[in-house]
């Protein structure tokens, strides 16, 4: 995980309204809850416009039960890698790092698995945030969409969903 800084940025000259996004908590998780995240996938083929993946959390651990990890049936492509894993209250819950190698696992075991993806449960970034300075504004941030559904959620995540590349 890393925490970028954007020197001279102004979080008010670009956005007019409050940032929506709000941290979840990782013991309020179950199996089965609803899950989305907005991201990039594919870009190179699918487009330059954000799109949505759906699923549910299929685990509260990850490969071999690691604790760090929820298992996720989100269909997550090159392109959601470290974006932000929602429920439906609108919180971030977790952040998209991966899916199981169906190319390695077809070659080994002559199989090929089908929507297990994994994200970092969200209290793993709440610990970075308070080393920082203003960390704790941060998790005490309170939610400025109370009852949304999805399409309304999405409609006000999209404008603070960007595409990070490194070269």
């Amino acid at each position: 995980i890393a925490i970028l800084q954007i020197k001279g940025f102004n979080y008010n000259d670009i956005f007019k309204t409050a940032l929506p996004l709000i941290l979840g908590k990782s013991s309020e998780n179950k199996v089965g809850q609803e899950v989305f995240t907005i991201g990039y996938p594919l870009s190179m083929i699918l487009g330059e416009k954000p799109k949505l993946s759906k699923g549910n959390i299929s685990s509260l651990t990850g490969i071999q039960d690691d604790p760090r990890l929820l298992q996720l049936s989100n269909p997550v492509q090159s392109g959601n890698s470290g974006g932000a894993l929602f429920n439906m209250k609108g919180e971030i819950i977790g952040i998209v790092v991966s899916k199981l190698n169906a190319k390695l696992f077809y070659e080994k075991l002559d199989i090929i698995p089908e929507g297990i993806s994994f994200a970092i449960k969200i209290d793993y970034l709440k610990n970075l945030l308070l080393l920082l300075p203003s960390g704790e504004n941060i998790l005490n941030k309170k939610s400025t969409i109370l009852n949304y559904n999805l399409e309304n959620l999405i409609e006000k995540f999209t404008p603070f969903i960007v595409k990070i590349e490194a070269y």
